[in-house]
Parts: structure tokens; C-alpha cells; sequence
């Protein structure tokens, strides 16, 4: 059980938490701009409706 207490368990712990964190934030982002009807800006859309 020692093994669980080192620095590496709790900044890999620290670092999942934070890229969750940035991951809900962006899905959550990009969830709020679809309801908005906002089109993306990347062009991915504009390529799709061409072909």
C-alpha cells in the first residue's frame, strides 16, 4: 500500500482530473454553440456540403 502514496500516483491523479475538466469544458462549448445554431469555423462543414 506504501506504493499508492508517491508523487507520481498524485500528479497523475492532478492530471486527470484537469484534462477532464478541459474536456467537459470543451464538449460542453461546442454542445452550447450547436444549440445556438453557430456553424464551425474550421471549414470541416464547408467541405462536407461541397461534395
Amino acid at each position: 500500500m506504501g506504493d499508492l502514496n508517491n508523487d507520481w500516483v498524485l500528479w497523475g491523479s492532478i492530471a486527470a482530473v484537469v484534462l477532464t475538466v478541459v474536456s467537459l469544458a470543451g464538449f460542453a462549448w461546442r454542445a452550447i454553440q450547436g444549440m445556438e445554431g453557430e456553424t464551425g469555423q474550421t471549414g470541416d462543414d464547408d467541405n462536407a456540403q461541397q461534395g
